[in-house]
């Protein structure tokens, strides 16, 4: 597991995070309403368990990440344990992408315009990838434990459906520090709950 407790680093932030159950008598599943409004650019935010779920229904999904105007876009990623990115190139020019991280290693070689490659992510943390042949191109892409995760800046938002009942921290990636701020213990347990920060 790479959550981990709340550490020393104060943020300015305010969330607001709205619960929405669609279940008739007893809850079993909530849709979560994100917004946040912070200081900070493109921030990972992610709803883990606290108890044991059962996530075997959530299907395994492929995520782009394009080159272009030698660079990579979008320059970070937060991707479910076990999840493929397409790494598609639409340059002109020749790429090699490839990432020397523990989390994930591979070369793709050199393939040109309109190819693609797909790699797929099976082991927690953060990957850094790069292009052999641009040395300025760089993106990360983070692999975490939950399927409810997501990349907001100022302003946005993000719904995490189905969600099933259960107690949950509601926390933010730090890239100083590379690890998690617990930003919210919540239990989903009732209909229509409402929790901001």
């Amino acid at each position: 597991m790479i959550y981990n407790k709340l550490f020393g680093r104060v943020f300015s932030y305010n969330i607001a995070l709205i619960c929405f159950v669609f279940s008739c008598s007893t809850l079993q599943a909530a849709d979560i309403q994100l917004s946040i409004q912070h200081t900070m650019p493109n921030t990972i935010f992610v709803l883990q368990a606290r108890q044991k779920i059962v996530v075997d229904d959530f299907k395994s999904k492929t995520s782009t990440l394009h080159q272009k105007g030698k660079v990579f876009l979008p320059k970070l990623l937060v991707i479910y344990q076990g999840d493929t990115l397409d790494l598609t190139n639409d340059d002109v020019v020749y790429h090699n992408v490839f990432s020397m991280s523990e989390a994930k290693r591979f070369d793709l070689g050199l393939y040109p315009h309109g190819d693609h490659r797909e790699v797929r992510f099976d082991k927690l943390g953060l990957v850094r990838i790069f292009c052999a042949i641009h040395p300025d191109m760089f993106a990360q892409v983070l692999v975490v434990h939950t399927p409810w995760h997501a990349v907001l800046k100022e302003g946005e938002q993000v719904v995490w459906k189905d969600v099933p009942k259960g107690d949950y921290d509601l926390s933010m990636w730090d890239t100083k520090e590379k690890t998690f701020k617990v930003l919210k213990g919540l239990s989903i347990l009732e209909k229509n709950m409402r929790v901001s920060l």
